[in-house]
């Protein structure tokens, strides 16, 4: 943790869902999975991370009330930046 903040640490996989929900719901976070450097999360940002994955989970990651497979993956996503924001 750094002043209140961590760094960004996820899988490759998540790192890549991230980036395909940043894409797609707010590209101005781009930087966040372009950059090389470690990155800090703070509440605040990893609470807009959580919200975007959670937009890209309600408009395709459902069928009907139930996740589908692309769904758990975003719901994992959504579980790891909550981690992240509560160390």
């Amino acid at each position: 943790m750094i002043g209140g903040a961590t760094v960004i640490s996820i899988s490759k996989k998540s790192n890549m869902l991230l980036q395909k929900c940043i894409q797609i719901h707010n590209p101005s976070l781009a930087w966040l999975v372009e950059s090389d450097e470690s990155i800090t999360l703070d509440e605040k940002l990893g609470n807009e991370l959580r919200e975007l994955v959670g937009d890209e989970l309600m408009l395709n990651g459902l069928d009907g009330d139930i996740p589908n497979k692309y769904g758990l993956e975003l719901e994992t996503l959504i579980d790891e930046l909550g981690h992240l924001i509560i160390i």
